[in-house]
């Protein structure tokens, strides 16, 4: 879902995580994920 595009709110209310840094714990970061993160960025 976070993947998707789908807010992590949302994706916690679906998983019954009583806090967002529970949650944080089962998400993964890629190298694509940054590479996309860091091309959003203006110098």
């Amino acid at each position: 879902m976070h993947r998707s595009g789908v807010s992590l709110k949302v994706i916690q209310k679906i998983s019954g995580h009583r806090t967002l840094s529970a949650l944080q714990k089962y998400l993964e970061v890629l190298d694509e994920d940054l590479e996309s993160a860091v091309s959003t960025l203006r110098f």
